[in-house]
């Protein structure tokens, strides 16, 4: 089999709901075309997936990476569109065989509660229910029902403060090619824990960092998981009623498991 030809898009905002200054296109830095391949070879989670996808011979179709690393306010609509446009655009076209996405999963717009949601489902319209989309995010990603049925594969950072979002994005690559390559799609499983983190809350200790070894417990016993994402958040913009489960409960549940 070919190498297959893999669009490669990145928007990564973390949107802070307190902040009340929307975040306009000026506050991004974007490449778009050849220089986004050229200018995120060397980067963490993009260039993960770009050094991946050439080892393998991969042809990349580019269309834009656009990112601010500091948290900011919604992304103003126009922002939005005007990032989303290539994307779309390069969809529409067609000549590819597959999608891998670089996204945060915590970025809101204007309109959009979740953006990274409203980016797949706009590319699933536009490419079908058959081609395969992959996404990696930051661990603070808000993860809903509809943006996970219509990837093929997600997967996350597994630490904070984030050592590795290279490796995300290599893995999100790897597996993208595996499936392209056995026609195979992994079966996604999502649990939700009830949890009430701080911001600043790390992997390395506490209950994070318990659930975390749990979970790579299981899957160094376990051949048929491929991977295991943790996404230690909760909606506070949005929810409006919190569980009254506290957190010593939960960690006490997940001792006796």
């Amino acid at each position: 089999m070919n190498a297959p030809m893999i669009l490669v898009a990145q928007i990564f905002q973390e949107t802070n709901g307190l902040n009340s200054v929307p975040t306009e296109l000026s506050a991004f830095q974007i490449e778009v075309g050849q220089e986004m391949i050229d200018r995120n070879r060397s980067a963490d989670s993009l260039g993960g997936m770009i050094r991946t996808a050439e080892a393998a011979r991969c042809k990349l179709v580019s269309t834009v990476a656009a990112r601010r690393t500091s948290p900011g306010g919604r992304v103003s609509n126009q922002a939005f569109e005007a990032i989303l446009a290539p994307i779309t655009n390069a969809a529409s076209n067609g000549h590819f065989d597959a999608i891998v996405l670089d996204l945060h999963g915590c970025m809101q717009t204007a309109s959009h509660d979740n953006s990274e949601e409203e980016v797949v489902l706009r590319l699933r319209d536009i490419v079908g229910p058959e081609v395969n989309i992959v996404a990696g995010f930051d661990l603070h990603g808000h993860m809903t029902t509809k943006l996970l049925q219509n990837l093929t594969f997600a997967t996350s950072y597994k630490t904070n403060p984030h050592p590795d979002p290279a490796a995300t994005g290599e893995r999100a690559m790897r597996m993208l090619l595996e499936i392209c390559a056995t026609g195979e799609r992994p079966t996604d499983v999502v649990v939700g824990v009830p949890m009430l983190t701080r911001g600043n809350d790390e992997t390395s200790s506490g209950f994070l960092a318990e659930i975390h070894r749990l979970a790579a417990e299981r899957l160094e016993r376990d051949s048929n998981l491929l991977d295991a994402s943790i996404f230690n958040v909760q909606r506070s913009s949005t929810r409006k009623t919190w569980d009254k489960r506290s957190l010593s409960t939960v960690e006490e549940e997940l001792r006796q498991r």
